[in-house]
């Protein structure tokens, strides 16, 4: 069986963590060889001790660089993967909040970004909850981090495979768009 590399792009608070979990949980993952790699982006957080909106520029940019050094060691690592978040997600954060001098990040990131087979965007459709890490609401950050995404992806020439709708019927679409490119067995969250 062909190693995927398979990645859930999209902004901030769309349901990439909750659909990761829930594949995880209900064992697609697993019974299909992939190994689910979790947003970084918590764990350094944490060990730094610091959510992204206490953070000064440099301090960003450090956690920044941070997470794209962790997320390409993993996904090095692991070979076979579903990951929350890609090098494409990180990059369009450290883009748009680091501060121009700081274009080592954006170098880092450019020159490590791996090829994925598959990447399912998760677009804005929901409510965002607020969390220990997410403590503040900003809808139109939300949106632009959304708008440059997108805008990288269809610059890069990079296909997008959209999940939409409720948790199961993203999960459900997931399966299909694996199956139908991979796999010969059939199965469903559902």
């Amino acid at each position: 069986m062909k190693k995927l590399k398979i990645a859930l792009s999209g902004s901030h608070g769309v349901g990439k963590s909750t659909l990761l979990d829930f594949l995880d949980n209900n064992h697609v993952l697993a019974n299909n060889g992939l190994r689910p790699i979790r947003e970084v982006a918590r764990d350094i957080s944490s060990e730094m001790g610091l959510r992204p909106d206490q953070m000064t520029p440099e301090e960003f940019a450090a956690f920044q660089l941070a997470i794209a050094k962790r997320q390409v060691r993993l996904e090095k690592d692991m070979g076979h993967f579903v990951s929350d978040r890609p090098l494409y997600d990180t990059r369009v954060y450290s883009e748009l909040i680091t501060t121009p001098d700081r274009n080592d990040v954006l170098k880092y990131i450019d020159d490590n970004i791996g090829a994925y087979d598959l990447i399912f965007y998760l677009p804005i459709e929901f409510s965002m909850a607020v969390d220990p890490i997410r403590q503040k609401i900003d809808l139109d950050f939300q949106r632009q981090i959304d708008q440059r995404l997108r805008q990288l992806y269809q610059e890069r020439g990079i296909k997008l495979i959209e999940l939409s709708g409720s948790l199961k019927g993203r999960a459900n679409q997931f399966c299909r768009a694996i199956e139908m490119d991979y796999f010969h067995s059939s199965f469903s969250i559902l």
